[in-house]
This record gives structure tokens, sequence and C-alpha cells, in this order.
């Protein structure tokens, strides 16, 4: 995401992908790997949007 986009943009963004996975994955192929459990997994150390951030640490992502 770009870093200037608001944090409650990105927030609600990222909470909408990854509580409609099932969708995502029904319409394209790839889709399947868009799970929560790999939201974070290989990102590091390239920094999380605030919003993102904000989402994960909710779910136990991240610290």
């Amino acid at each position: 995401m770009k870093k200037d986009l608001p944090e409650d943009l990105v927030y609600q963004l990222t909470k909408v992908m990854y509580e409609n996975t099932e969708q995502i994955a029904q319409a394209h192929a790839r889709g399947k790997q868009i799970t929560i459990e790999n939201a974070t997994k290989g990102i590091a150390p390239v920094p999380f949007h605030p919003g993102a951030a904000r989402y994960y640490r909710e779910k136990g992502l991240l610290d």
C-alpha cells in the first residue's frame, strides 16, 4: 500500500480482504493462497502500512 493512504482506509481494505478470502478464492485461482495465517509471513524487513499493521495486531500476528 502507498504510505500516504489514510490509516483507516488501509485498515478497512485489509480487514475486508482477510474476512472474505472464500470469495477471493472463488474468483481467482491463486486466491486460495490468501489466508490470515500467511498474511505476515515472508514480509520482513518491509514495514507494514500503519493501517494494515493495526489489523494484523488485532489478529495477534504482530506485537
